[in-house]
């Protein structure tokens, strides 16, 4: 038993430590990155950055070690709070500002991680000489090493395919098919716009005062190339979660998502529906990629070539930001429309990993008129 208990607790340790053996249905790396980190990380850092600092200057390892590991608590448990409480209530970046608020994100968290160790610094150096100099370059150092590790534990946690496989470019560069149209709800006034793609001027079609994150518009086929689009709603004091928006008064092509084809209109879910097998519009039926969403950020757009095997994965998951992806899209040419957290419609250009902000909306549709 005793020998067993050997082989056995490293290997638990190893279980616990590594983010990325984190399941999807127990949350993601990066849920499980930060709780080890506020509860056990922080120790094994107290550790290292006392053995540092006592090696440095020649100090009484122990009191360095549990002053570090103070140090480390306090500074995590006061920025999480603050620091990350700020990141969260600032309002949203887009697409074009989010990759650098997160480096300038990972700068301030530095900075306030120095500025809130230093008096545990300057206390295991107080009966030093030149205490408040060596203190300050001390400091520097040891933040400074367990940062770099910090940074490699929640980067290899984290999301990052948005930025470092896809190209974020204007939507002027995309080719979509001319009689592709997308209706939305603004985030500005909750009502319902249409907009041809990719990058025609949005026109308001229905006054809606939607103000719920959940809602979203979807489909109803009523007739040969006809389409009635409904809003799902949890604004206001509906009886009915369903309200017709409009009727399609041209002959169009449309894709119903298999969530909404065979539920009752007050059975269709908002947004933030576990998964999305993403439909196909007209000729993109004949595409050999798939594609598919999952709940979670880190799942993001997941898409498979049938023929070549080639896959896409595109993820915005990290501690300063982070972003789902929603109500998604395949058109003609192989592009795809689809919700970007609370408040973006983005397109992707699958051939050249293109992606594109079309616009501020939740809850899209889209269809191409005429034949």
């Amino acid at each position: 038993m005793r020998a067993g208990g050997k082989i056995k607790w490293p290997v638990y340790a190893i279980l616990c430590f590594v983010p990325l053996s984190a399941l999807a249905d127990a949350g993601t790396p990066l849920m499980w990155a930060g709780m080890l980190h506020l509860v056990f990380g922080n120790a094994l850092i107290g550790i290292g950055e006392g053995m540092l600092l006592a090696f440095l200057f020649h100090l009484k390892r122990w009191k360095c070690i549990l002053a570090m590991i103070a140090a480390n608590y306090f500074s995590a448990w006061v920025g999480d709070v603050f620091v990350l409480g700020y990141a969260l209530k600032s309002p949203e970046p887009d697409l074009y500002q989010a990759w650098r608020w997160v480096w300038i994100m990972i700068a301030v968290t530095f900075i306030v991680t120095c500025i809130l160790e230093w008096p545990f610094v300057f206390f295991c150096l107080r009966k030093s000489d030149n205490r408040f100099k060596k203190s300050l370059w001390g400091n520097t150092l040891v933040q400074f090493v367990s940062y770099l590790l910090l940074f490699g534990w929640y980067w290899s946690a984290s999301g990052k395919s948005l930025y470092t496989q896809m190209h974020v470019v204007k939507p002027f560069r995309f080719e979509c098919p001319a009689n592709a149209i997308l209706y939305f709800i603004s985030t500005t006034d909750g009502d319902v716009y249409s907009a041809r793609l990719p990058d025609g001027k949005p026109q308001k079609v229905h006054s809606l005062n939607s103000t719920n994150e959940d809602d979203r518009l979807f489909l109803r086929e009523s007739g040969s190339g006809q389409f009635e689009i409904y809003a799902r709603l949890e604004t206001g004091n509906y009886t009915n979660p369903a309200v017709e928006i409009m009727a399609s008064n041209q002959v169009a092509t449309a894709a119903i998502p298999e969530h909404d084809q065979q539920q009752a209109l007050h059975e269709i879910p908002g947004t933030w529906a576990p998964q999305w097998n993403v439909p196909r519009i007209g000729n993109a039926s004949n595409s050999p990629w798939e594609f598919h969403t999952g709940f979670w950020a880190i799942e993001g757009l997941h898409g498979e070539n049938n023929k070549t095997g080639e896959k896409l994965y595109l993820t915005f998951e990290t501690p300063f930001a982070q972003w789902n992806v929603r109500n998604a899209y395949h058109l003609p040419g192989d592009c795809v429309v689809f919700q970007l957290g609370r408040s973006q419609i983005c397109i992707l250009d699958v051939a050249t990993r293109r992606v594109a902000l079309l616009t501020k909306g939740r809850g899209p549709v889209v269809m191409l008129v005429g034949k």
